[in-house]
């Protein structure tokens, strides 16, 4: 008589974790958002990417990338996915989510917690500048001024991100 296993137990409730984040999880364009979706198979059979569903709100699309992990049932499936990032991609926070459904239908089951990032494709905005130190200046003079500006997005902003130029 042949041996069979029934197959009842839904896949672990799949993790998302993104990979070498930048600050703040705050991406811009020409970068990538890479992530893993980690799952445990806890039946029988085989078990990849076409047993995760990602999605990620407004309007974007993971891209599977790869399984970087495969030790078998009762262990972490880890596959890879990607998302581009480019000038068009509005400033906003997203998220991604992602469902599991093992070969034997046992599922769907939601993520554990749902991982964000952010965008931030627009650079700040100079409000305000004054020259504080006179009209005229001499040539071995030092010319002092202040530049008010303002970043609405998420990334870090300090007097590095500043390149003064007289014309």
């Amino acid at each position: 008589t042949p041996d069979f296993t029934i197959d009842n137990l839904a896949p672990a409730a799949p993790v998302i974790a993104l990979s070498a984040a930048p600050a703040n999880d705050c991406y811009k364009d020409g970068e990538t958002v890479t992530f893993t979706v980690s799952v445990i198979e806890q039946g029988c059979g085989t078990f990849d990417e076409n047993n995760v569903t990602v999605s990620v709100d407004n309007g974007l699309t993971a891209t599977f990338d790869a399984v970087t992990g495969v030790t078998g049932t009762g262990n972490p499936w880890v596959l890879t996915y990607t998302i581009p990032v480019t000038g068009a991609t509005v400033d906003q926070t997203y998220t991604i989510t992602a469902t599991t459904t093992d070969a034997a239908g046992n599922g769907p089951v939601a993520e554990a917690a749902a991982e964000t990032f952010d965008v931030d494709n627009t650079a700040p905005v100079i409000v305000d500048y004054n020259v504080t130190s006179g009209a005229c200046t001499g040539a071995t003079q030092t010319v002092t001024f202040t530049v008010t500006l303002e970043e609405e997005g998420c990334g870090t902003f300090n007097q590095n991100d500043i390149t003064p130029a007289i014309d």
